[in-house]
């Protein structure tokens, strides 16, 4: 079996109340299960950690626009 994983650009932005930190995503790991036919991309992002947790109001996940700049 042979084939090309596709590479998405993804953005990830957490929201804290009063800032927002936009990251964009990793590969981190590719998990091929031959059996079913499925493979599975894990990507991943860090953010400082904020205090108070409590803070943290949303994460959105999304590809990045052909437009968009570069991210963080």
């Amino acid at each position: 079996m042979r084939f090309f994983l596709p590479a998405p650009r993804m953005v990830v932005r957490f929201r804290f109340n009063g800032r927002d930190i936009r990251r964009a995503m990793t590969l981190d790991a590719v998990t091929i299960e031959p059996n079913s036919g499925h493979v599975t991309l894990i990507h991943r992002a860090a953010a400082p950690v904020i205090p108070s947790m409590a803070a943290h109001r949303e994460t959105v996940i999304r590809n990045i626009e052909a437009w968009e700049d570069r991210v963080a």
